[in-house]
């Protein structure tokens, strides 16, 4: 069965954001979440003029995450 994983991005109800990836077996999400820190602490915010952001989500999808297939995921919104 796929496991999906929740990428919950907003760090306040402000910016409440969630991305779906399936990730490849293997993928350690800890180590990348410290490897893309890492890279947005040294790179994006010495030089964030010449240099693109990119968030975490599409730091995963970089290293091998991929979107999940329509089937594979539904998302029930509650108001």
């Amino acid at each position: 069965m796929t496991k999906i994983t929740a990428i919950h991005s907003g760090g306040d109800w402000a910016d409440a954001s969630a991305h779906y990836l399936v990730l490849p077996d293997g993928l350690d999400i800890g180590a990348e979440r410290k490897k893309w820190k890492q890279s947005y602490e040294k790179e994006y915010r010495s030089d964030s003029t010449t240099i693109l952001y990119v968030d975490f989500y599409e730091w995963l999808k970089k290293a091998g995450a991929r979107d999940p297939l329509p089937d594979e995921l539904t998302v029930y919104v509650c108001r």
